[in-house]
């Protein structure tokens, strides 16, 4: 998630991925990339 963030997509962009995998794809993969954001996120403020 970090590399997406350094090339200039935005946290609710990536949310947004996280919604396309629930529905086009399955729940876990969306569940997975939602909680790898949420941990980004959160060490990214952690940072600041």
């Amino acid at each position: 998630m970090r590399i997406s963030m350094n090339v200039g997509l935005t946290a609710a962009q990536l949310r947004q991925l996280t919604q396309v995998l629930a529905d086009r794809v399955d729940a876990d993969s969306a569940r997975r990339a939602r909680a790898a954001l949420e941990k980004q996120l959160a060490a990214g403020a952690a940072t600041r």
